[in-house]
């Protein structure tokens, strides 16, 4: 079997050498940048709906303050 060649082995590992030094550099260059967008652009929207929320949070307090007065002075 030529995996088991002696013979080989050589070449068989700088063929592995010279295709993982290629595939690492390709997604250094390649693929890194994507992931850093992608998180970048998540980042952003977190920090949108959580300035969204507190805010809607913040009217909901306002509205339940202002209902329960309403209903005390009905009363």
């Amino acid at each position: 079997m030529p995996q088991f060649d002696l013979l080989s082995t050589g070449a068989q590992i700088f063929g592995l050498l010279l295709f993982f030094s290629l595939f690492y550099v390709f997604h250094i260059q390649e693929s890194m940048p994507l992931f850093v967008e992608t998180k970048k652009c998540r980042s952003k929207k977190v920090v949108k709906n959580t300035i969204e929320l507190t805010t809607i949070d913040k009217n909901l307090d306002i509205l339940k303050n202002r209902s329960g007065d309403i209903i005390v002075k009905f009363l």
